[in-house]
């Protein structure tokens, strides 16, 4: 291990100001075993020290120990594992570039010239500042928040699945008109200059620039849009949810009273009256099956804010998802451990070393005839919510190989939903594939889930956006079912 890197652990690790990402980029190692055997070597030399002649070499047996007896975890946590694939990411880059172009590269010097700008953001917050909500204006504080925003990311937007990476509309492709406005020439020429913009290693995109690449056009009310002017960002998304709303269940006023008295007798402590309640409500069988769940969940004491993410998907949303989405003729319901197997065609692609790699949902909805993928639960809990936006780029784009796959096995106008389950943030998205290239992405609704049994009227909301999924998704799971003879003629959509 070189001095620096050694120095800068002396001056850090025991009083807890080591920053893991400051310090690997010290280190300038091409990989986590490599840099792993250099601690470990290095704690070994610093312990076996037998002759203490200065101070500082009683700081190196001291803190070689500690390190030991920790288990090394500083340098095995999960923002380390998050470093160290994206290194893995870059170095995959090179490669494909090296086999494009049959230029020799030198990786290990390639990746520390890469590492001259840093590879990751850190803030305390889940949303990308780039991302920029319209209640804000810019105005937020950043006292308390670590970042880098002047140092620009380093990676490769164009290493993908994708054919080609511009795109020409033709005359004869299915365009998308709103008020005579052209979205679909405004969408692919927009995404065709970030394509030229982000040719070199120096670009860092905001989320729907990114979500862009592969055609995925994100639409979300709450936030302005880098792709669409205003004024007609503002229109589409009048449109959509016009679109959405027919899917909206009709009878959500009449247990939201019920519900919001469960609620009452639930932060007044009256335990003993909140199940009389639910049993004597005229409350739907489903909704009763939710409210004693949260009742025997949200207790006293309780909080979800130190949960990790599967007992924060087991406790804040799964009691929600199981109801609304019990298995039936049409589809089956997954926990964790449904692989989502477009993922895999996408990772083997990339690279073929990654054949054996497939994404996971922590919720899933798959149909039960043709086997696809009809909505999906991605979650962070509180502590690594600010990683959320990677989780709704990643699942984006699976979503939109599933549609792929979907249309191929000649199904068309099928709508898959996505989940982004972030502390106690929730939204939902819905993707379509309705015109060449463009594959939309709307932000269906947002809720919260509530951190303890003080704010359990958080749950006022969820049932009527949840209803709402639920008939997209079974209409969905209906097309799925139809045998091959019977469907629609499909409509071979291009794609990127």
């Amino acid at each position: 291990m070189n001095t620096e890197a050694q120095e800068y652990i002396l001056s850090h690790y025991e009083v807890s100001t080591l920053d893991i990402i400051e310090f690997f980029e010290l280190q300038g190692c091409i990989n986590q075993k490599t840099s792993m055997n250099q601690i470990m070597n290095i704690t070994a030399t610093w312990i076996n020290i037998k002759v203490l002649k200065t101070s500082k070499d009683t700081a190196k047996k001291r803190i070689g120990n500690k390190m030991y007896e920790e288990n090394y975890e500083v340098f095995k946590s999960e923002e380390a594992i998050a470093y160290w694939t994206q290194k893995t990411i870059i170095l995959t880059a090179l490669k494909i570039k090296q086999a494009a172009s049959q230029i020799n590269l030198n990786y290990a010097d390639a990746l520390v010239e890469s590492s001259k700008t840093r590879t990751f953001l850190i803030c305390s917050e889940s949303e990308d500042e780039d991302y920029i909500q319209k209640d804000s204006y810019g105005s937020s504080s950043s006292s308390g928040r670590r970042q880098y925003r002047d140092q620009r990311t380093a990676r490769d937007y164009l290493v993908s699945t994708n054919k080609q990476d511009s795109i020409k509309l033709l005359p004869e492709d299915s365009k998308w008109l709103l008020s005579s406005f052209n979205i679909s020439e405004e969408f692919i020429n927009k995404r065709n200059s970030i394509v030229q913009e982000c040719s070199g290693l120096d670009k860092n995109l905001k989320l729907d620039e990114e979500l862009s690449l592969n055609c995925i056009l994100l639409l979300d009310a709450d936030f302005f849009s880098n792709i669409l002017p205003t004024n007609v960002y503002e229109e589409v998304c009048v449109s959509m949810k016009e679109h959405y709303d027919k899917y909206k269940e009709k009878n959500n006023d009449l247990y939201a009273k019920e519900v919001f008295g469960f609620c009452l007798l639930l932060t007044q402590e009256k335990s003993d009256k909140v199940e009389k309640y639910i049993e004597e409500s005229t409350l739907s069988f489903f909704i009763k099956t939710i409210l004693f769940s949260l009742m025997n969940t949200y207790v006293k004491g309780y909080c979800i804010k130190d949960l990790d993410e599967s007992t924060l998907v087991k406790d804040g949303i799964v009691s929600f998802l199981n109801p609304f989405f019990p298995n039936c003729k049409e589809y089956t319901t997954f926990g964790a451990d449904k692989p989502i197997k477009e993922s895999n065609t996408r990772f083997s692609k990339i690279d073929p070393s990654l054949s054996k790699h497939v994404k996971k949902a922590d919720f899933s909805v798959v149909s039960n005839y043709s086997k696809y993928i009809l909505f999906a639960l991605e979650s962070k809990s509180e502590k690594k919510k600010m990683k959320s936006k990677g989780d709704l780029v990643k699942i984006s784009k699976y979503m939109k190989d599933t549609l792929d796959a979907i249309e191929r096995d000649g199904y068309s106008n099928v709508s898959i939903v996505d989940m982004v389950f972030s502390g106690d943030s929730v939204s939902t998205y819905v993707m379509e594939h309705k015109h060449d290239y463009v594959y939309t992405f709307y932000k269906q609704g947002r809720f919260y889930i509530p951190s303890d049994h003080h704010d359990i009227f958080r749950i006022v909301p969820v049932f009527s956006i949840l209803g709402q999924l639920k008939n997209i998704v079974m209409e969905s799971a209906k097309k799925l079912c139809t045998l091959e003879h019977a469907r629609n003629e499909p409509v071979c959509l291009k794609s990127v």
